[in-house]
């Protein structure tokens, strides 16, 4: 079912602020085909699009450096489509954040979902955009020069059906918000190491919550020398679907705790986890090197998946007000096609984290909880710890 893209996937950038020289970057488009993870559709050609973005080192120069924050930059797109809305601000304020030029590498694309305008069943093959850097959010769209790209079917299917809400029912699609002209990004807490090194994981129908503590496991793994995990991420997620109980039809939040548990327990694992706890402790914990899940829409079943970056989104009046939080996630959006894959979504969601915000100040999906695993010191660390504890002591008498 996918169409092949034939246009160049290369935009050329306009900075909106402290204009220079135009910079490439790459973005291309898809049109959401919802599935049902059995072979069959329950939304094929929808009204939803997906624009995804990669950015290089040379990107940096059109970002604003902040020495509390790093490189900060807020994407905006339009969008126009044949049959479909025009000059829409599909992309609203976009905030992205590289701690420093390093922090660039090793990054996977930046993923957010859009409306095409379109009514469900029309296949989109191309669309016309305008896409801009700004060193600020903007209170209104700009227009840059307008390109030409094609658009690729993308069949997608993650637990909740469509727009992953839980419910299966056919939510009308919605534009990406990050922020308004009053909200600005602070500093970015993200995993260790690179997005790329997280181990792939092929899900099977409905396993986005033993495939997002698989990859959480195994990346703790990866950072902490007493976290011994010889098997793959894909062992690992079989492991877990069998203590979850997961069958087929997804697992709630309480049988994704104790089927990690179990496994946890039963290969020693020195892990501990926590819920409940709010975006900003997950933050916090996320920058010192736990895990965090993200459980988003409809209860007792909804969707899960391990979260590589928070960044509050801050009052710039008063930057202790929190306005929201920009969640980067990583999942396989079509399960059960026999093929491993680690694909993104970005959100934005509420202060207090309860649900996802969208254009206009209206909300869209609950998100349930934030699910953290924080691994627990050695012996030989705490003996460390003590014996720096000790020398600190010893100088400070002296």
């Amino acid at each position: 079912m996918n169409r092949t893209s034939r246009w160049p996937l290369r935009a050329v950038i306009v900075v909106n602020m402290l204009a220079c020289a135009a910079q490439a970057a790459d973005i291309n488009f898809q049109q959401v085909s919802w599935t049902d993870g059995a072979g069959n559709y329950t939304s094929q050609f929808s009204d939803w699009g997906r624009a995804t973005m990669s950015f290089s080192p040379a990107d940096l120069a059109h970002f604003a450096f902040d020495p509390d924050v790093g490189f900060v930059g807020y994407v905006n797109v339009m969008t126009s489509v044949q049959g479909g809305h025009q000059s829409n601000w599909a992309v609203q304020n976009l905030p992205v954040v590289f701690e420093s030029s390093d922090a660039i590498n090793g990054r996977l694309p930046e993923s957010v979902r859009f409306d095409l305008g379109v009514q469900s069943g029309l296949a989109v093959g191309n669309l016309s955009y305008s896409m801009n850097i700004s060193q600020l959010p903007v209170s209104a769209p700009t227009s840059g020069a307008w390109f030409g790209a094609s658009v690729a079917n993308q069949d997608y299917y993650a637990f909740g059906g469509i727009n992953d809400d839980g419910g299966g029912g056919a939510n009308s699609a919605s534009n990406f918000f990050g922020t308004d002209g009053d909200g600005i990004a602070g500093p970015a807490s993200t995993i260790r190491g690179n997005e790329s090194d997280i181990e792939h994981v092929q899900e099977g129908k409905n396993g986005c919550g033993p495939g997002s503590v698989a990859r959480s496991l195994k990346y703790l793994a990866k950072h902490n020398s007493n976290v011994k995990i010889t098997d793959s991420a894909q062992d690992v997620y079989k492991d877990l679907t069998q203590s979850m109980g997961q069958n087929g039809g997804g697992v709630t939040e309480d049988k994704l705790k104790a089927g990690k548990k179990a496994y946890t327990d039963h290969n020693k694992l020195p892990i501990k986890t926590e819920s409940n706890k709010g975006p900003g402790y997950s933050a916090e914990k996320l920058k010192k090197g736990a895990d965090v899940e993200i459980f988003i829409g409809g209860q007792p079943l909804g969707h899960f998946a391990m979260v590589v970056e928070i960044i509050p989104i801050l009052d710039p009046k008063n930057k202790k007000n929190i306005k929201g939080w920009k969640i980067k996630y990583v999942d396989d959006n079509q399960q059960d096609n026999k093929k491993t894959a680690n694909e993104t979504n970005t959100i934005t969601v509420s202060a207090s984290g309860n649900n996802e915000i969208l254009p206009n100040g209206t909300t869209g999906r609950p998100i349930n909880t934030f699910i953290i695993e924080t691994v627990i010191p050695g012996p030989g660390a705490w003996s460390l710890a003590s014996i720096g504890a000790v020398v600190m002591c010893h100088r400070r008498r002296h």
